[in-house]
């Protein structure tokens, strides 16, 4: 179970959101540092250089910012510039390549990163009868098989634009800052959901429009902008520490984004 973060003098807060009362919300989650511990992108960039996708500069850039995200929670800065990085470096790419990379390394590198936490938390929303919905600025071919590992079935993602099986370089999609409230919006209209009895959670300030879309933001692991705003404004503070380890026997990764349906923004 999460639990609240410790501060100093801590004024009167909201408890913990209850998530067992059956609404018509969703419940919507952000993923580096809220469902995993780092940047699925930095993570990800040994795989790549191993493969001789990226150059050993680009290699140390995410080692660097890799640290400093997972330490102080304040490397999205280099986690967002290296992804758009990524993108343009990638032009070129196969996809069926950057697919297979990401998903043999799913129980290896991605999946150890789970919070325990998190995962609680979405077997609980779950239960409760709420759809559930991973929203990212990571490329979709991470996020989709990590959201298909968790269970989760909708997946707002940055999408790449291919042409003829490989990565152009540029983006047909980027949901970021304001673009995640947009496209949580799109996708709460077309499936009838009530935003005003929806969840969100977070660890960034930069997701504050994903927050203040839901009646119910939770803060976790929060920066310290959105540790500010959440304590001022009352709202949970939720700390997620332990991971999951490795990938529970008997389940795979799944064959690769594109075989189930993840009602990612048309």
């Amino acid at each position: 179970m999460l639990r609240r973060d410790p501060v100093s003098n801590p004024p009167q807060q909201a408890a913990p959101p209850d998530v067992h009362l059956v609404t018509t919300g969703a419940a919507f989650f952000d993923l580096d540092r809220t469902v995993i511990a780092r940047s699925s992108t930095l993570a990800l960039a040994p795989v790549f250089y191993r493969a001789g996708l990226i150059h050993r500069s680009v290699f140390i850039r995410a080692a660097l910012g890799q640290l400093r995200f997972h330490t102080a929670g304040e490397g999205q800065r280099e986690a967002r510039s290296l992804l758009l990085e990524l993108q343009k470096i990638g032009a070129g790419w196969a996809v069926g390549q950057v697919t297979e990379l990401v998903r043999a390394s799913l129980p290896t590198v991605l999946y150890p990163l789970v919070y325990r936490q998190a995962q609680d938390l979405l077997q609980r929303h779950r239960e409760a009868g709420r759809p559930l919905v991973l929203v990212t600025a990571s490329s979709q071919v991470v996020a989709e098989p990590m959201a298909a590992v968790l269970g989760i079935e909708h997946v707002i993602a940055t999408r790449p634009e291919v042409r003829r099986g490989r990565y152009t370089g540029a983006v047909e999609s980027y949901p970021y800052a304001q673009g995640k409230a947009t496209a949580m919006r799109a996708l709460a209209a077309s499936h009838g959901w009530n935003l005003e009895r929806s969840y969100a959670y977070s660890d960034s300030y930069t997701d504050m429009p994903m927050l203040l879309t839901v009646g119910h933001p939770c803060a976790v692991n929060p920066d310290r902008r959105l540790r500010r705003h959440a304590v001022s404004a009352g709202w949970p503070i939720l700390v997620a520490k332990e991971k999951v380890g490795k990938l529970p026997a008997g389940v795979g990764p799944p064959a690769g984004p594109g075989d189930p349906d993840f009602g990612a923004i048309p």
